[in-house]
């Protein structure tokens, strides 16, 4: 009778033995799950992020080719502000003309010259051309299209004037082959045109 109840207790021990194992099993399943799951979470989220990753750099890329493109130097202009001649009398003080060269982004001067009506500069500089200058669009402004130079006249008790301007279109000129000549100012106001503005001997 005692061996009988030893045997059961025996039974017993092994029935709680293999619910031991059953919860192990159990655990460790429900473990690589949860792994797998974290996996594929992983595999989703860096898979989307190399997405945007993608997309981002394209997005770039464009922004980088289309400014390239916009910014691109094509070549280079070579001016040669020469003379002026025939320039008005200022009318309040002596007139001491320099020029301003602007094309695109670019701005360039040669010297001020005291007192002189038919300054004498022969001052050469070399401009970048952009692609952008010379295609028809958005940016293709007067500043854009137009080699601009302008004769101002130097003021030392209030701001300078403007004795007039000459604007020569990027499009006319021809590569290789040097343009000289002499230009008339033009009035930087209606008014103006009732007096002697003077020329401009540009080379470009």
């Amino acid at each position: 009778g005692g061996g009988g109840g030893g045997g059961g207790g025996g039974g017993g021990g092994g029935g709680g033995g293999g619910g031991a194992r059953v919860v192990l099993e159990v655990i460790t399943l429900i473990g690589l799950v949860a792994r797998l799951l974290f996996l594929y979470i992983h595999y989703v989220l860096w898979t989307m992020t190399q997405d945007d990753v993608h997309r981002e750099s394209l997005r770039i890329q464009d922004n980088m080719a289309q400014h390239k493109e916009e910014a691109m130097v094509v070549g280079t202009l070579t001016v040669k502000v020469s003379r002026a001649r025939d320039l008005p009398h200022s009318k309040t003080d002596t007139t001491d003309p320099y020029a301003e060269i602007t094309c695109g982004e670019e701005k360039l001067y040669c010297k001020t010259l005291f007192d002189q009506l038919n300054p004498v500069w022969d001052e050469e500089f070399c401009l970048y051309v952009q692609s952008c200058q010379l295609v028809h669009t958005e940016r293709s402004t007067e500043r854009f299209a137009n080699l601009k130079v302008s004769i101002i006249d130097a003021d030392r008790l209030s701001s300078d004037d403007l004795v007039g301007h000459v604007s020569i279109p990027l499009s006319s000129l021809q590569s290789g082959v040097a343009q000289a000549g002499w230009h008339r100012l033009q009035s930087p106001t209606a008014a103006g045109d009732a007096y002697q503005q003077g020329q401009v001997h540009v080379s470009a």
